[in-house]
């Protein structure tokens, strides 16, 4: 039978162990409750202390809940942050892609899009390059980090070949817009490739926010399958 000396005693070597972050004694129940470090410590550390002291013991534990909580959260984090960037994205590649392939349809609006500002910069290919940018350097940040760290590695994959392709399209139209400004005559056909690294990072992006939004609802279930524990 244990008493409330027992109990205490107990409690103070739980206290002691190391990854031990708070034990609480309920001495009414005979129960100790421990707030613990699972890398540090564990059921079985406990077990061994309250045998040791020639009692026995049942130990309940709510790690699967607390793993499937964390879990949970940090799918709702990574999915916000995505959903911020699809936005974004889908923001400034929507009316790239009604400069690129809509808008020249009107004779009007062609004329104007095509209407240089100075010798050699027509007002299409400056705003695509304006609009693009923010996809291919800020919202595309995440592949071409990514790209960088396998090709060091030697590892490559998806992120490698979406950074490649956007890179080569942008840089391909940037290149085409400066000899325009050169040369005093706008480049009216390979500024278009602004349009594909935009519309492809976009793309890329919301593949990933389906997939990420897909294991968010498994992380759900997961923590209300969690809850139904006894």
């Amino acid at each position: 039978h244990l008493t409330d000396a027992n109990l205490y005693d107990i409690l103070q070597e739980i206290q002691q162990l190391t990854g031990v972050s708070a034990a609480e004694l309920n001495t009414a129940d005979a129960q100790i409750k421990v707030t613990y470090d699972d890398f540090l410590t564990g059921p079985r550390d406990f077990h061994s202390i309250i045998t040791s002291a020639g009692f026995h013991c049942s130990i309940t534990t709510m790690g699967g809940f607390m793993m499937a909580n964390r879990l949970l959260k940090t799918q709702t984090k990574e999915i916000n942050k995505l959903y911020s960037q699809l936005m974004l994205a889908s923001g400034l590649t929507i009316p790239i892609f009604c400069i690129t392939m809509i808008l020249p349809i009107f004779p009007y609006i062609k004329r104007g899009l095509e209407t240089e500002i100075f010798p050699g910069l027509g007002v299409n290919g400056l705003l695509l390059f304006l609009l693009s940018f923010p996809v291919q350097f800020y919202v595309g940040h995440q592949f071409h980090s990514k790209a960088w760290k396998t090709l060091k590695t030697r590892s490559l994959g998806m992120d490698f070949l979406v950074s490649t392709g956007t890179l080569a399209a942008y840089l391909y139209s940037s290149a085409g817009l400066v000899m325009g400004m050169i040369s005093g005559v706008p480049n009216l056909r390979d500024v278009e490739y602004f349009e594909t690294a935009a519309v492809l990072i976009t793309a890329v992006l919301l593949g990933k926010f389906l997939e990420l939004y897909a294991k968010g609802q498994t992380a759900a279930a997961i923590h209300k399958l969690s809850k139904l524990k006894a």
